[in-house]
């Protein structure tokens, strides 16, 4: 081969690579943000979409401007379980008190939450998932005390909640910062990389400077621990115990060109770690109340659930009437603008005997009335076939004034 095709291919492998860094593999439990360059983390899922329970790959962005993916870990979450839906009722009606009928029995959140291991459990049944007993026990602490609160005191419900339990300005800042650093150092080791690559064989054959090219590419090089440095500290601030990580970053600084190829996996981090998924657009928009991003997470839930089927399938038959008609409306607004066509949702399935009163809006699969969880889908939760349908008639149109 001559020297301009092992350039070329020189060249082509570290293309290659630089590409392949924006695929990120997102662990069991977890869910993936890509940090866009207006500032927003938009959701981005594996196949198994939020079940989940399996680890998958998502595609961030090679492109330094939207800097790379943020991972929320320990955040195992079961398509229709009671966590997605009761929280959801509770922050858009946050002046109402929390009954839901269980049982033909009205119980009350903290009451109703307990712990399982690692699993904040709703009246027995999968409410959030946790990355440790300890955490687990953490969050049902914040809820039980967020809850009982009385209803005139809660404010805007969910997102205040988020703000107090966290300080969202000093993560929204430190995020911020992690970013700039990282996108400094991006700069500067691809910077290294071209002039190294490409300088030196222009150095030679052409301008003729080839006793000053040593130190010119010193220079260069010595800039670019700048930027690693900025990464180092702003890194620190965020994550004080991931020494391994900022150490991998120098290793990878002193191994130039590798340090070009590292976006994604600057940002794979978990930062999020403790926070409900439904909480993550809250934290990371400055406009709290309505983040842009948190509609479109929650309209996630919603596709998700009716992958296999249509919006009939809907349905959280344990909530009351008020939140009820809340989480209806709430629905409608969102598949309305996502243009979902709602002519052409499928009915309810047949029962296959009269025993059967109970199926699983993902698989179709038909129970008995004593079955409340789907055995071959991760614990999704059951709908009764009985329920009224979610979308049977329009939700009532709001009085103006």
């Amino acid at each position: 081969m001559t020297p301009d095709s092992d350039l070329l291919s020189l060249w082509l492998t570290l293309v290659i690579l630089y590409l392949l860094e924006g695929f990120v593999f997102v662990p069991c439990g977890s869910i993936a943000f890509v940090w866009t360059r207006k500032d927003v983390l938009r959701p981005r899922f594996a196949p198994t979409w939020l079940r989940n329970d399996r680890g998958g790959i998502v595609f961030g962005t090679p492109w330094p401007w939207n800097m790379g993916v943020v991972i929320a870990d320990g955040l195992r979450l079961g398509v229709g379980t009671a966590g997605v839906y009761r929280y959801r009722l509770e922050e858009l009606d946050p002046h109402r008190p929390a009954p839901w009928e269980v049982d033909n029995t009205v119980v009350t959140l903290p009451e109703a939450l307990g712990i399982d291991g690692r699993t904040v459990t709703l009246d027995g049944r999968p409410f959030v998932g946790c990355g440790s007993p300890a955490h687990a026990e953490w969050w049902r602490t914040q809820a039980v005390h967020w809850l009982k609160t009385p209803p005139e005191q809660r404010a805007h419900s969910f997102p205040v909640w988020m703000e107090q339990i966290t300080d969202a300005d000093k993560l929204r800042e430190r995020l911020a910062q992690v970013a700039r650093a990282t996108l400094l150092m991006r700069i500067l080791g691809s910077a290294t990389t071209v002039v190294a690559l490409a300088g030196l064989p222009l150095a030679d054959f052409t301008v003729g400077l080839v006793e000053a090219w040593p130190w010119l590419l010193s220079a260069i090089y010595g800039i670019g621990w700048i930027g690693t440095g900025s990464f180092y500290i702003a890194h620190r601030k965020l994550w004080p115990t991931k020494k391994a990580e900022r150490w991998t970053q120098v290793v990878l600084q002193l191994l130039v060109p590798i340090v070009t190829m590292r976006a994604s996996e600057l940002f794979a981090r978990t930062a999020l770690v403790g926070v409900h998924p439904l909480g993550i657009a809250v934290l990371n928009d400055p406009k709290a109340h309505r983040p842009p991003n948190q509609p479109r997470f929650i309209h996630h839930v919603v596709r998700d659930l009716l992958a296999t089927r249509g919006v009939d399938t809907v349905i959280n038959d344990t909530t009351s009437d008020p939140f009820y008609q809340a989480w209806k409306t709430r629905v409608f607004d969102l598949v309305g603008t996502d243009g979902m066509d709602l002519s052409t949702r499928q009915p309810f399935p047949e029962a296959e005997s009269p025993t059967m009163t109970r199926y699983c809006p993902r698989c179709d699969a038909q129970f008995p009335a004593t079955a409340t969880l789907c055995s071959d889908c991760a614990g999704i939760v059951l709908v009764s076939m009985e329920a009224n349908r979610l979308f049977s008639t329009p939700p009532p149109t709001q009085k103006e004034g």
